[in-house]
């Protein structure tokens, strides 16, 4: 009986949450070095993201870890507490509920590669991520940050009971809401901790095949959240998409997740795919159970982006124009 009630509960306190609160939308802000968070450029770059229509941003300080095997993690200066604290109150002058979601650099992959050979070591590993993750979620408590995610893409240990641990110590110095940013659909699957969280937290980067055509991708959007809903019914919290996109380069269908082939800038340009991609994905995440979806990404220098880029960023190039419509009502020339 005790069990029923406490679900309950939390059946009505989701219900409440979702049928009274706007939908959250917004994007992942990142600091590049040509502006800093400090700098006027971030404080012009982020006014031009209110304009596309977004009400909340998530910023992204860093952790560093050597290998994926290592147990050894640490600070990473890539974003400093100062310049966090600038774009923290930058954030709320433009209205902007405020996500902090610390993610980890590994110089050797990325966060999901990261999995230790022995029990001894994921404890090591563990014991000093709660020690830094709990740094950040101080800092967070103090600037009155609206919600903390815990973790990013950590694949390769989601499955460990540790994490009830680090979210313990996390609702001991931060009083807002609290999140996981799970690896797409089997990432949800694996996480065994949304119970002790407030919000069920995905990063969706599902391979979209290789057809440029508008039907294709649509279907594989719409199976791709048909799982998310069937999984996330049974967990009883609202859910959160922390990341959608894809670069705007030749081939960024079949891995919309693949930073990596970015890097030797040997792909073309491909703007209007972006652009297309973005606005089925945010048609295809309308849906009354998800109460908030953020692109990844927008950058701090205003100037970033451009016709022939091919990161994520939207910024200066087709699909600004139509996540503006979408969530601004501003179309002026946007194809329909």
């Amino acid at each position: 009986m005790k069990c029923m009630a406490r679900c309950l509960v939390v059946m009505i306190l989701v219900f409440a949450v979702t049928a009274t609160a706007a939908p959250q939308r917004g994007f992942n802000l990142l600091q590049v070095p040509t502006a800093t968070f400090d700098h006027p450029a971030a404080a012009e770059s982020m006014r031009r993201m209110v304009e596309t229509g977004a009400n909340a941003v998530i910023l992204v300080p860093f952790l560093q870890q050597g290998r994926a095997g290592s147990a050894e993690i640490g600070f990473s200066d890539a974003v400093t507490d100062r310049q966090l604290h600038v774009a923290i109150e930058t954030a709320r002058k433009l209205g902007l509920t405020i996500i902090l979601k610390p993610q980890i650099l590994v110089d050797d992959g990325w966060a999901g590669d990261i999995k230790l050979g022995n029990d001894a070591d994921e404890e090591r590993w563990f014991e000093r991520y709660r020690d830094l993750i709990g740094y950040y979620a101080r800092l967070a408590e103090r600037e009155r940050v609206d919600t903390f995610v815990i973790g990013t893409e950590l694949s390769g240990i989601e499955t460990s009971t540790r994490w009830r641990d680090v979210i313990a110590s996390v609702r001991a110095v931060f009083h807002g809401t609290l999140t996981y940013a799970a690896h797409g659909v089997e990432g949800v699957k694996r996480f065994p901790a949304w119970g002790e969280l407030d919000v069920v937290g995905v990063n969706l980067y599902p391979k979209l095949g290789e057809s440029a055509d508008k039907s294709s991708i649509r279907a594989r959007m719409d199976q791709t959240v048909k799982e998310l809903k069937k999984l996330t019914s049974k967990i009883l919290r609202p859910v959160w998409v922390l990341e959608v996109g894809i670069p705007s380069a030749e081939g960024g269908l079949e891995s919309p997740w693949d930073w990596r082939r970015l890097s030797d800038n040997s792909s073309e340009p491909d703007p209007t795919m972006q652009g297309i991609v973005l606005g089925q994905w945010l048609e295809a995440l309308e849906k009354p159970w998800i109460d908030a979806v953020f692109i990844w990404c927008w950058y701090s220098d205003p100037y970033a982006g451009g016709m022939k880029d091919i990161d994520y960023t939207l910024q200066n190039k087709p699909a600004e124009l139509v996540v503006k419509c979408r969530w601004a009502g501003e179309c002026d020339g946007v194809r329909k």
